[in-house]
């Protein structure tokens, strides 16, 4: 098994190429439904490697990346 770090703020997603891949979320505070968000991945040229992806209803309704309000403040 392997690890990937992400930040607080920075967007990310996968692509499981095996039927049987596990994907398991670590995060600092309690989830909150209300700030959970995302943008379409498609709208910033990210293209699936599988020929059919199969792409859940809740990310296909997420906005464009243009449309996308930022919960975060960058200094």
């Amino acid at each position: 098994s392997q690890g990937v770090l992400i930040p607080e703020g920075c967007a990310h997603g996968f692509e499981a190429m095996t039927d049987d891949a596990l994907v398991v979320y670590g995060q600092e505070t309690f989830y909150a439904p209300d700030a959970d968000s995302g943008v379409l991945y498609s709208s910033i040229g990210i293209r699936p490697v599988a020929d059919r992806p199969v792409v859940s209803m809740r990310d296909l309704a997420l906005p464009s990346i243009d449309a996308f309000d930022s919960p975060f403040e960058f200094a």
